[in-house]
This record gives structure tokens, C-alpha cells and sequence, in this order.
């Protein structure tokens, strides 16, 4: 990710920004280019001296000054040299770094440090990701991954994080489905949102719906939603109803 300046290009996915160095170089000091998440433009910096020092700056603004940012960031560095990439065998299976996997995610940590099966075998298997989606979730973890892919694969690495607990991806894929809620989709989003717990996401596709009347819309749909619904999820579209519907 170059830009004219140099490396100092930050690719942005819903709330994730990726800021990758090829090579630091001679230099001592390196900073980004502003990016943005939420409403306002951000800067990464990167100092190395005796120490590595990373931070993250808001760019000054009257926005800034008027609506101060006040966010919640999880930093991740992963220094990956000549030889660290995931790797895909001739026999289709995926090679990573177990450091990487546990830093991610507290549920690879334990397999590897406890007495299980995926400690003696160095191996973890994973049967409800196809093999596209997997290779997504480790570029995810590696700090490579695409916005495409991203977003192709985004309902199969929610179901990832979620098992894994790996919370930064979880609340991406979350932010990202909120996105583009439509007809097409918003009864499914609803049944991801309430599986997974996503309150925001359920919000959303509430909203979508009632706020918006968009209940029309999906009204051939909603009888084999309803039958495959859970009955609490039910029981809350129907209050949702009653105080859209309520009387002025």
C-alpha cells in the first residue's frame, strides 16, 4: 500500500484500519495519512528509538474541537517478515503461525496451551468453513485482508469470530452488515443479529422495518421467517409494532 509519499497508505474495513510497512527503513519517525472511522480523520504514527512507540492521533479540526472523539481502540502489531504468511498445502490445508492464532483469539490460545487434541497435533480443525473462507479469516488475523474479500465472506467470518471470540473482527462484521440493510436481506440480517447477539445490527434491521415500513415489503417472506424464528425474537418484533403503532 503505497501512496506518493510513500508508504503511509491506511486501507480502511468498516471499523478495522490496516497500516502495512514493507520496510522502515533509515527512518525513525513514520506517519500515516489520515484516515477516517466514525466521523472524524485519524493518524498512525510509528517512532523507533531504544523503544517502538505507536500512536493514534485525531487530525485537528473544528469537528474535533466542537464533537471530541471518545472511542474504544484495539492496537494490534504483527511484524511479518519474508516468512510469515499463511500457506496453503497441495492438500488444501492451512498453515499459520500458532503466536498469531493465540494472539487473536483467547479460544486458539487455550487449545494451544492446555492438554487438548490441537496442542499434540499443532493442528485445529475447522469443518463449517469452506476453504476460501478460512484462507479470509487468517488474512483477516495476518493483517493482508482485502476489502473484497471482506466483504464476500463477511457472514462466514462473523460466524468465525464468534466462535473464536475474536471480538475486533466480530464488531467489524457487525458495523459492516448495518451498511447496506435492504429487502433482499434485512429478515436474514435480523435472524444473524439475534443468533449472535448484535444489538446493533438487530436495531437496524428493526428499524429497517417498522421505523421505515419497510415490513411491507418482506410481507411474502415473513411467514417462513416466522416459522424458523425464535420465539423471543417474535415476542420483541411484536413490541416493536406496538410502539411504532402507538397511538399519538
Amino acid at each position: 500500500m503505497s501512496s506518493s509519499g510513500g508508504e503511509s497508505k491506511v486501507e480502511t474495513i468498516s471499523r478495522l484500519g490496516q497500516w502495512r510497512i514493507e520496510s522502515f527503513g533509515p527512518c525513525s519517525y513514520r506517519r500515516s495519512d489520515p484516515f477516517k472511522v466514525g466521523i472524524w480523520n485519524w493518524y498512525i504514527s510509528v517512532e523507533k528509538n531504544r523503544y517502538l512507540y505507536i500512536r493514534l492521533f485525531p487530525e485537528p479540526s473544528k469537528l474535533c474541537k466542537d464533537q471530541p472523539p471518545i472511542a474504544k481502540f484495539v492496537l494490534r502489531v504483527s511484524n511479518l517478515g519474508a516468512n510469515r504468511r499463511p500457506y496453503i498445502s497441495p492438500n488444501g490445508t492451512l498453515r499459520a503461525h500458532k503466536s498469531l492464532l493465540s494472539a487473536s483469539s483467547p479460544v486458539f490460545q487455550s487449545m494451544f496451551s492446555h492438554n487438548l487434541k490441537e496442542k499434540e497435533s499443532s493442528t485445529i480443525d475447522i469443518d463449517d468453513m469452506s476453504l476460501e473462507s478460512c484462507t479470509t479469516l487468517l488474512s483477516y488475523i495476518y493483517g493482508t485482508i482485502k476489502q473484497a474479500d471482506f466483504w464476500k465472506h463477511r457472514l462466514a467470518l462473523l460466524g468465525a469470530a464468534n466462535k473464536y471470540d475474536i471480538a475486533d473482527l466480530k464488531d467489524s462484521c457487525e458495523e459492516s452488515l448495518v451498511e447496506d440493510i435492504n429487502s433482499g436481506n434485512v429478515l436474514e440480517r435480523l435472524q444473524e443479529a439475534w443468533l449472535y447477539q448484535l444489538d446493533k445490527l438487530k436495531k437496524g434491521c428493526l428499524t429497517y422495518l417498522f421505523d421505515f415500513g419497510k415490513i411491507y415489503d418482506v410481507r411474502d417472506e415473513m411467514n417462513n421467517f416466522f416459522r424458523h424464528a425464535d420465539r423471543e425474537l417474535m415476542v420483541e418484533m411484536f413490541q416493536e409494532v406496538l410502539t411504532v403503532w402507538r397511538p399519538a
